[in-house]
């Protein structure tokens, strides 16, 4: 196990709310021209969990898989409520019908300049189901600052010290990734699955024709 600076970490309490979902402004291009519009950015996603395919869905494109949040308040609140939270962090409803719920965080998602910002968290669908838009949600941060004792220039950037021990990392994964990196195709910041050529998306080994097939820890 690869020794961090858990210990000395602020663990810092956050609150945002579930977002309601948007359509894109505009229309978008797929690989072979014709046109099409992203739905499923923001809100409540029943049907699409961590560890499912991203391609398959019917104007799927923009799809975030179970719930989104975004904070609340001034645009300091808001950066916290976006900043400090990591992938790895518990989430609590604090309100509504789902109130007391737990779940996690599994995703950040950003647009800029102007676009929505919004932690993605996974819920029980016990919870899911009693969710609304508005309710609020918790974070308890914690993971800013997380850096490697014996590796100061390698530091870890979204990450909860506590997902990151599970992952079990040692120092020969490590160098295994160091010798892999560069290699191959590096999608970029916004890479769009369902527009990509499907020839192209085939090579990356990224495709999987079977909307709701998991391929998580949940699946085969």
């Amino acid at each position: 196990m690869i020794g961090t600076n858990r210990d000395r970490l602020l663990e810092i309490a956050v609150i945002g709310e579930v977002v309601h979902s948007v359509v894109e402004p505009s229309y978008m291009t797929n690989w072979d021209s014709t046109p099409t519009v992203g739905l499923g950015r923001g809100g409540i996603v029943y049907n699409v969990k961590p560890g499912d395919p991203c391609f398959g869905w019917a104007w799927g494109e923009k799809v975030e898989p179970g719930v989104s949040a975004d904070g609340t308040g001034s645009d300091g609140e808001k950066n916290s409520f976006r900043s400090f939270s990591c992938i790895g962090n518990e989430a609590r409803v604090v309100d509504g019908e789902a109130k007391g719920g737990s779940g996690v965080v599994v995703g950040k998602v950003g647009y800029l300049p102007e676009g929505g910002h919004h932690l993605v968290l996974h819920f029980e669908e016990k919870t899911l189901e009693k969710l609304a838009i508005g309710d609020k949600v918790q974070v308890k941060t914690c993971g800013v600052g997380l850096e490697f004792n014996d590796h100061p220039g390698v530091r870890a950037v979204g990450l909860s010290p506590r997902l990151l021990e599970k992952m079990g990392l040692g120092e020969r994964e490590r160098r295994q990734a160091d010798r892999a990196g560069g290699q191959g195709d590096t999608p970029g910041v916004r890479w769009s699955g369902q527009r990509r050529c499907p020839g192209r998306v085939q090579q990356l080994g990224r495709h999987d024709p079977e909307p709701g097939r998991r391929r998580g820890p949940e699946g085969p």
